[in-house]
């Protein structure tokens, strides 16, 4: 059985007096590298610049673009909605005679 674990008092010398969290904002030790209550880094590190567009096209690929996706999703939705109104055009006389036909039959 392993032996349980003892609660040592804490010393009056190990009083927190580093940087706070940015997280939380708890007073931690100047040598910690995690806060000692939310465990978030205490080292915040600064995220990469966003690539330009050029840089993100094969073979210049070497981070992942810094954005959301938003333009690719408003691309295949404008796609959609033209295939979808050429097909209207394209299909018009079939779809017209088929509309007529459900309505002479009711």
């Amino acid at each position: 059985m392993a032996r349980r674990p003892v609660v040592r008092p804490v010393a009056a010398d190990e009083a927190p007096d580093g940087p706070p969290c940015p997280a939380c904002g708890t007073p931690n030790l100047p040598g910690r590298k995690f806060c000692r209550r939310c465990a978030a880094p205490l080292q915040v590190r600064e995220q990469p610049a966003a690539l330009p567009w050029w840089r993100t096209v094969w073979p210049f690929r070497r981070r992942v673009r810094g954005g959301s996706g938003r333009a690719l999703r408003r691309t295949l939705l404008v796609l959609a909605v033209a295939g979808l109104v050429l097909a209207g055009f394209l299909f018009f006389p079939l779809g017209r005679y088929v509309f007529e036909d459900v309505r002479d039959k009711l």
